[in-house]
């Protein structure tokens, strides 16, 4: 194989200015001996009040929604074997309309190890179901100046895999919402779906 194509003649020294202008620099400021005003006492001690009860009615809300989410995901899960399948759920109040959960079809991504277990599992479903997710990420001792500069002037196949880390993860296809109920039981524990919401109706 040739030489790889020069694209880019980057002068030495140049390289820290070059990289400055990719990334945003976090700002920070640094912490002085704050004042002290007085004459708002009564606005300050209202702000302290609302707080803390905010932060009570949360967590109350919290193991409320608990409560509703653990009923909810046994109802999901039955109708959608039952062939009922719902993305959304209506809980009726006595008093009040109730609450709606939303289930999401948003999964965490499964380790590249997880992939011959599924595609012995499902086969040609796997292909259907599934899409594969990579991430290149530059090895660490490969981020010097002349490195950098290496990488912007040429980058070729044969030297590709001496700064690169290649992670591959398997990532479910839009509507395993749905599908995931089609799973063997084997695989089902692999899959971690994301949290559902909980809105008052």
């Amino acid at each position: 194989m040739g030489e790889p194509a020069r694209v880019l003649d980057v002068p030495a020294g140049d390289v820290s200015t070059l990289l400055a202008g990719m990334s945003q620099k976090k700002v920070t400021t640094s912490k002085s001996k704050v004042p002290i005003v007085s004459g708002h006492e009564e606005i300050a001690d209202q702000a302290v009040e609302k707080k803390r009860t905010f932060k009570q009615a949360e967590t109350e809300w919290k193991m409320a929604e608990e409560q509703v989410l653990q009923e909810a995901s046994a109802i999901y899960g039955n109708r959608a074997k039952a062939g009922n399948f719902s993305k959304s759920l209506n809980f009726a109040g006595r008093e009040t309309a109730g609450v709606q959960v939303r289930f999401s079809d948003k999964f965490s991504v499964l380790p590249a190890e997880t992939k011959n277990t599924l595609t012995e599992t499902l086969g040609e479903r796997y292909g259907q179901t599934f899409e594969e997710v990579r991430t290149l990420t530059l090895k660490q001792e490969k981020t010097d100046d002349e490195s950098i500069r290496f990488l912007l002037e040429r980058l070729g196949p044969e030297v590709f895999a001496q700064f690169f880390e290649v992670e591959v993860q398997v990532k479910p296809k839009p509507g395993f919402d749905r599908a995931q109920f089609d799973m063997p039981d084997s695989v089902r524990p692999l899959f971690r779906q994301a949290k559902p919401s909980v809105t008052l109706l």
